[in-house]
């Protein structure tokens, strides 16, 4: 390896390692709030038991619905968000690999998968499915009066 060839590889490793700490970060970021979403969803669903005592009415009923509902839309919107930033950050990613293995004359292996294949948006979105129905039959028995 030349001395250009090895300055252009540590400058692409740099590129690299950046491109990776900003992914680790908004990883990170996405599953602190998907936390706070699920533990909030949780606690939520605790105080209604917790009170001892069923209300009836339909507007609570309702009012439960629409916020377990505007929670469940807006962490969708939220993990859809965050990938598209992911992605920008795979695309770094795999661009400084791309041409890191160039200068090593090793063959190119990774491709870039969309945002609608990444595994860990679905996990975090099943959970917080999960979860909402869960505060919507604590919903339904608090409100069964």
């Amino acid at each position: 390896m030349t001395e250009e060839e090895k300055r252009k590889f540590e400058a692409w490793e740099s590129i690299r390692d950046h491109a990776w700490r900003e992914f680790e970060d908004k990883v990170n970021a996405e599953w602190r709030l998907s936390f706070g979403i699920w533990a909030a969803l949780l606690a939520a669903a605790g105080a209604l038991i917790g009170t001892g005592r069923t209300c009836s009415g339909v507007v609570q009923s309702a009012i439960a619905y629409i916020i377990v509902s505007g929670v469940v839309v807006a962490h969708a919107f939220f993990l859809y968000w965050v990938q598209t930033k992911l992605q920008r950050a795979r695309e770094y990613l795999l661009e400084a690999q791309r041409q890191m293995r160039s200068i090593l004359n090793v063959g190119d292996r990774e491709e870039l998968r969309s945002i609608w294949k990444q595994v860990p948006m679905y996990v975090e979105f099943g959970i917080s499915i999960l979860l909402a129905g869960v505060l919507v039959c604590v919903f339904k028995w608090w409100s069964s009066g």
